[in-house]
């Protein structure tokens, strides 16, 4: 029997990002075809929990704990886990590095997923917030974490892009270039017809046009241009557009501009079929380079080109 020790940042039901339900697929699909899964994540609470959900083993190690605190409980977890691969994702609130050294002190096979790039820049998504665009080169602030970086990167067997465009990136920086084995794998997503988009059913009957957006609340996701468009054209078509995703206490200033010149309603986080039963369009308007959009494939649909 294979086991895999996942380590992702965030794992549902606390973590609801694209990248923690991808991961909790891949390790829920392990148990169902009678492998083993194991997951090493953070948790906002207080205290360390270990619990099973859908037959994976969850360890939740607090954001809150000092560093001495968590490479103790880091290091018993390792050192404990049967797993043969440790598979890394989304490796904010963890030493890379000392990841790398646990995994094989341990014996494993070390695997990791680009879905982001936060090996490239220290908020993960080489775009430049203050300007409105991505990033074509890498800042020094960025740079100067590359060691840390190198010596994860020294330890892997595998790396993984979700798309060709998030690898080919790494690897134009002199990333991953030692690593024998680099391979394209796209996120697995199953898809439920029940509440997707293949029958909008509102347009034809109310007159209006309900757009709907699902994902973080941020300008890299291209709300901004979501929101100007819906303002053009929203008197026309009588247009209305449904933001889910958790919103920000702040809401970013080129977003907030946009907010009183249309009509929107921020619902925060809901489930994916809840949203699609109110809409006719979902709307994936990114401006960032997106690893791999994986709303497209929650539309139940295909979206675009």
């Amino acid at each position: 029997m294979l086991k895999v020790l996942f380590v992702n940042s965030r794992y549902p039901p606390e973590g609801r990002a694209g990248p923690a339900f991808s991961v909790q697929h891949l390790a829920e699909q392990l148990v169902r075809e009678g492998d083993g899964a194991e997951v090493i994540c953070r948790s906002a609470g207080g205290e360390a929990i270990t619990e099973r959900l859908n037959g994976v083993v969850v360890h939740r190690l607090p954001t809150a704990w000092g560093a001495e605190a968590f490479d103790a409980a880091l290091r018993g977890l390792m050192a404990q886990s049967d797993a043969q691969v440790m598979h890394g994702n989304i490796l904010q609130g963890f030493d890379p590095a000392q990841l790398g050294r646990l995994g094989k002190e341990a014996g494993m096979r070390l695997v990791h997923t680009l879905r982001e790039y936060r090996f490239l820049c220290d908020l993960g998504t080489l775009f430049d917030f203050r300007r409105g665009t991505n990033c074509e080169r890498i800042c020094d602030t960025c740079d100067r974490a590359r060691p840390l970086v190198r010596e994860y990167i020294a330890c892997l067997d595998a790396v993984v892009g979700i798309s060709r465009f998030v690898l080919d990136r790494h690897l134009r920086e002199g990333l991953f270039a030692e690593v024998a084995r680099r391979e394209v794998i796209a996120n697995a997503f199953v898809i439920e017809r029940e509440g997707s988009c293949a029958a909008p059913p509102h347009a034809g009957q109310t007159g209006r046009l309900n757009l709907g957006f699902l994902g973080r609340v941020s300008v890299e996701k291209g709300l901004g241009v979501l929101f100007a468009e819906a303002g053009r054209l929203g008197d026309e078509v009588g247009l209305e557009v449904l933001v889910a995703g958790e919103v920000p206490p702040d809401l970013p200033a080129p977003l907030a501009r946009s907010v009183p010149k249309i009509k929107a309603q921020f619902l925060g986080f809901v489930e994916r079929a809840e949203l699609m039963r109110r809409i006719d369009v979902l709307v994936a308007p990114s401006i960032w380079h997106d690893p791999l959009t994986r709303v497209c494939m929650e539309a139940g649909r295909t979206v675009g080109r």
